[in-house]
């Protein structure tokens, strides 16, 4: 795969994470109202899943930051390579704790 591709797929990863942690759609979609055990393990999830998405955004980042030319190039899809995987853990996360319990 690609550098252009590996950075499109780890963008649409990161957007997928930062807006499902953001926006609460976890706790809203799967916690009724008054149910605090529910929040509380949702939010859980949100931050055990920042330390890949953290891992993720500085891989990211170490890639955009190298320098340009030929042999850089597997240095920056190796960094994006392993971001989309960091991503794709992060994601695990979330859906390992918004599966219903139970």
């Amino acid at each position: 795969m690609g550098t252009r591709a590996l950075a499109a797929v780890g963008a649409v990863l990161g957007l997928v994470w930062l807006v499902a942690v953001l926006s609460g759609a976890g706790a809203d979609a799967l916690c009724g109202p008054g149910s605090q055990s529910c929040l509380e393990r949702i939010r859980l999830f949100d931050w055990v899943s920042a330390a890949p998405a953290l891992l993720a955004a500085v891989l990211t980042a170490a890639a955009a930051g190298t320098r340009p030319g030929p042999e850089r190039a597997q240095v920056r899809r190796y960094a994006l390579g392993y971001a989309v995987v960091a991503w794709t853990m992060a994601l695990a996360v979330l859906f390992v704790g918004y599966a219903p319990i139970g």
